[in-house]
């Protein structure tokens, strides 16, 4: 093959290349595609809520079909338990006030005074004192013989045993001014003993006194909110009275199932 037909065969091919790229359909890149809006889903606008109550009497039951309540709304109320708790409230008002009146104090103790026995016994010390200087001083036997003496010295041996009773006698009391003396610290030190059994006695009832008034005053606190909500049963929702229905007697108790059609929007009929 000569080089002038190997060109020629060259030229043919691009030619049929270049019109086969002419005629080829041309594609456009892939778009992406625009997000659609979420499926918004709301809640029921409604449902059911049911109530149930313990009741004595119909006449215990504040609602009727067909009515509107708010949050909050007495549904049944019990007006017999509720007068029991006033009783026990008025019971424990009462137990408070006798509580509360003070306990009457004790009388102080006073030291007591013992002048007197220790100005008796001061004035005997000294009276024994006095005996025992006359006796010392100028009352001595000039005869060493008893028998001399009796005879010479009758009135100084006589005066000796007068000085020597008075002494005695001194002694003695002496010995009573001590004896009153200590038992008039005896009967005190016994007064102080009955008398701080009688204060720790007294404090005793203070602190009793304060432990069952704070007790009582507990008791009260808890009955007072036993009022407020026993005996009654309030509705925690807004809605329409649907249905009331007794379900059970018992004795002297119904109970009664109500369902309350709750609504997220309040303005229906």
């Amino acid at each position: 093959m000569s080089i002038y037909n190997l060109i020629g065969w060259l030229a043919l091919l691009g030619i049929v290349i270049g019109a086969s790229t002419a005629f080829r359909p041309q594609t456009s890149p892939p778009q992406k595609q625009p997000l659609l809006p979420s499926p918004v889903y709301s809640p029921s606008t409604s449902y059911y809520h049911k109530i149930t109550a313990t009741l004595t009497s119909l006449e215990d039951l504040k609602i009727k079909v067909g009515d509107r309540i708010q949050p909050d709304t007495i549904i049944t109320e019990h007006p017999t338990e509720r007068q029991e708790l006033a009783t026990k409230q008025q019971q424990l008002e009462a137990k408070i006030t006798q509580l509360s009146l003070p306990i009457p104090p004790i009388s102080p103790l006073f030291p007591p005074n013992l002048a007197s026995e220790e100005i008796a016994l001061r004035q005997a010390k000294l009276k024994l004192e006095q005996i025992t200087q006359k006796m010392n001083t100028g009352s001595s036997l000039k005869f060493k013989q008893p028998e001399l003496s009796a005879i010479f010295e009758s009135d100084k041996i006589e005066q000796l045993n007068q000085l020597q009773d008075q002494q005695h006698n001194a002694r003695l009391e002496i010995e009573a001014a001590i004896a009153r003396l200590d038992e008039a610290k005896s009967r005190y030190e016994q007064q102080l003993d009955e008398y701080k059994l009688r204060l720790a006695e007294y404090q005793t009832r203070l602190q009793r006194q304060q432990d069952e008034l704070i007790l009582l005053q507990n008791q009260l606190k808890t009955l007072r909110d036993q009022q407020h909500n026993t005996g009654i049963v309030r509705s925690p929702y807004s809605g329409k009275v649907h249905r009331i229905k007794v379900i059970k007697q018992q004795d002297q108790n119904i109970t009664v199932e109500i369902i309350l059609v709750v609504r997220d929007d309040s303005n229906y009929d």
